[in-house]
């Protein structure tokens, strides 16, 4: 799960310009923006869905823990992005160490710790600022 949404938040800050695009408001429509966006949110649901059977995230609606997830990294990326959330900010956290707050405390709830050797769960550091 860490690698997952760290990889979530290292692409949205080393592509901003599609993180906005895929994720942006959509003025009429836009079938491929569409598409990728639900391709990710597939994504995150087969990883939650994963972690859950694991025992590394508690049960629950697998929907719902995606979506929970996928906001915090999508919102700590796009406070990083836009220059709020830094080492020298107010928060004084990268992106990555929320994200990995928030699945430390989840996985705890679960308790669990997570399987590194599967991607689920904890792993090592990151260039977002996450272990």
């Amino acid at each position: 799960m860490h690698a997952v949404a760290r990889a979530y938040v290292s692409w949205a800050l080393s592509h901003p310009a599609r993180f906005k695009l895929v994720f942006g408001r959509w003025a009429g429509a836009a079938p491929e923006l569409r598409s990728a966006a639900e391709a990710v949110r597939g994504e995150w649901l087969r990883v939650v869905t994963e972690a859950q059977r694991a025992g590394c995230l508690p049960a629950g609606d697998p929907a719902r823990l995606a979506a929970l997830v996928q906001a915090t990294a999508h919102g700590a990326a796009d406070l990083a992005y836009a220059g709020h959330l830094s080492e020298g900010s107010a928060v004084r956290t990268l992106p990555g160490h929320l994200v990995d707050e928030l699945l430390d405390c989840l996985e705890e709830a679960a308790g669990g710790t997570g399987n590194a050797e599967s991607g689920i769960g904890p792993a090592g550091g990151g260039s977002d600022g996450s272990r």
